[in-house]
């Protein structure tokens, strides 16, 4: 594989070829649809765009409220040329970086003049029947942006018909790259005992950092009870201090600190921002071996996983499509930049 090596806002960016054609055909002025898998590295792209400094006011729109997280946090480099917004309280300065959820994007008052945005997931606005409520934020977002005239970057998973076929009707150029950054093994876990039991033995095999993706929060702490109460932890004397301060100001029984106490984190939407953030954090820097998830941290968060369990077939009572699961599957191996192997496990 041959690498390009882009030098800009006094940092190195390395492209691989693909990643480098596409962002030459946005550096000369085209609008871009890929359709890529998720290690294709296309936030890289979006970094190199803001960093061209050709546009005063660029927006990012991402699918969940742990994105925007996470997106605020890795282009918190440009904060000294731009103005990055994230809340519907805050105004607009000289130059900004909006970075919004569809539904933020609509409500946002005194949206200055974009010249550049970003649709991440954009295949999701033809998924009525899926989620009615998104498609129809992500629809008018779309449609906000779409009649400043500005150039944009839409994105989705691998081999996405949908926006393959709208090319032509937002005069735009498509693209599905076939790289493929790593080799993922793809398990399926033998039969025998319950699912909880299986998961459990699996546990006990693993010393790489591994996500357990589950249906729904109350199916989360479940497993990372059955995980605790069946030794699939390890004790982590560094997490006493945090342990002890979510038991005074939440509830001493709750299982997350508990399972923190032995390297098992938990992360949905009824958890806290502050203490996801905290835990996802703790992940990545090896201090948790297990973090148990649902579909919050699936959607696009990177983490140093280095396996992923897929315990479950839903997001709540939704069957997973294609698409879901790839994005489950896109979450292995995403700290390695070049190629590697990372593990799939399916019960």
């Amino acid at each position: 594989m041959s690498f390009t090596c882009l030098r800009t806002w006094g940092m190195d960016l390395f492209f691989h070829r693909e990643q480098f054609e596409i962002y030459a055909r946005l550096m000369a002025g085209d609008n871009v649809i890929l359709s890529a898998p998720t290690s294709f590295g296309k936030s890289r792209i979006i970094d190199a765009v803001i960093a061209s400094r050709r546009h005063s006011n660029v927006a990012v729109v991402v699918p969940t409220l742990a994105l925007i997280d996470e997106t605020r946090r890795r282009l918190s480099i440009f904060k000294d040329k731009y103005h990055i917004v994230t809340h519907l309280s805050q105004r607009p300065a000289e130059a900004n970086l909006f970075l919004f959820t569809a539904e933020r994007m609509v409500v946002y008052e005194g949206l200055p003049k974009v010249t550049f945005f970003v649709i991440d997931e954009f295949y999701k606005i033809d998924a009525m029947e899926e989620d009615s409520t998104r498609t129809v934020a992500l629809k008018s977002a779309f449609y906000r942006l779409f009649k400043l005239d500005s150039q944009f970057f839409l994105l989705a998973p691998q081999s996405s018909r949908f926006l393959r076929g709208q090319r032509r009707v937002l005069s735009a150029t498509s693209t599905t790259p076939s790289i493929q950054q790593w080799v993922t093994e793809h398990y399926d876990v033998p039969q025998g005992g319950t699912e909880i039991e299986r998961l459990v033995q699996l546990a006990r095999t693993l010393d790489e950092p591994t996500l357990i993706f589950c249906r729904s929060p109350k199916r989360a702490n479940e497993v990372a009870r059955a995980l605790f109460q069946g030794g699939a932890g390890k004790y982590q004397s560094s997490m006493a201090e945090s342990v002890d301060w979510i038991r005074r100001h939440f509830h001493p029984d709750w299982i997350l600190p508990e399972g923190l106490l032995h390297g098992i984190g938990v992360h949905h939407g009824k958890i806290p921002r502050a203490l996801a953030q905290y835990i996802v954090g703790k992940f990545n820097d090896a201090g948790l071996r297990f973090l148990v998830c649902t579909s919050t941290l699936i959607e696009g968060v990177n983490t140093k996983a280095k396996n992923v369990v897929v315990l479950d077939n839903k997001i709540a009572m939704r069957n997973i499509d294609f698409f879901t699961f790839n994005n489950i599957r896109g979450r292995s191996g995403k700290d390695v930049r070049a190629f590697c192997r990372s593990s799939v496990f399916v019960s």
